[in-house]
């Protein structure tokens, strides 16, 4: 399990793409929305983040993006309440300046693809909420710092054989 989900976590655009293709995906797992049609002058927070949780009523805000440029929109990540994902992965991109959503991802309703995806951190960093869970990833490590250790102490105190030369025979080892 450590060892999948951990090769996913490394290749996230190839895992993503064929657990969408293979268990089916209904929307992106991130916004598409680069650039606002109007630049802002400002960053009118208390209009975005209410709109934000319009969008979201049950959902916690978790990052914000903030815009490198006036045209760019801010993006607000958000963690709903049937989120495995510690951060959340549902996403609102609004208009800095007026506020207006020009786009939004519910991490719930994406399919089964992207969900499985967005598992795949919280099961491999032990944050599933179950302390079991836990327990047994630190068992795991602790049986894989044993292996490394015993092969490490064996290898160290194996038995070493003199090796021979060509053409030496027991009578020159001898001497």
């Amino acid at each position: 399990i450590t060892l999948l989900s951990g090769s996913a976590i490394v290749f996230p655009d190839v895992s993503s793409a064929a657990l969408g293709n293979l268990l089916g995906s209904t929307s992106g797992l991130r916004p598409t929305v680069n650039s606002a049609s109007t630049p802002a002058k400002f960053v009118d927070w208390d209009k975005a983040i209410s709109a934000a949780a319009d969008r979201f009523p049950e959902g916690r805000l978790r990052f914000v993006n903030v815009p490198d440029r006036p045209d760019q929109p801010l993006v607000l990540r958000m963690k709903n309440a049937r989120e495995l994902h510690p951060n959340g992965r549902t996403y609102v991109v609004v208009h800095a300046e007026s506020g207006e959503v020009l786009e939004s991802i519910d991490a719930t309703r994406t399919g089964l693809g992207p969900a499985v995806f967005n598992a795949l951190y919280p099961i491999h960093a032990g944050k599933t909420g179950w302390p079991g869970y836990r327990a047994l990833l630190a068992l795991m490590s602790l049986a894989l710092l044993y292996i490394a250790a015993s092969g490490a102490y064996l290898y160290l105190k194996r038995p070493r054989r003199l090796r021979r030369l060509p053409g030496e025979t027991d009578a020159l080892r001898s001497n």
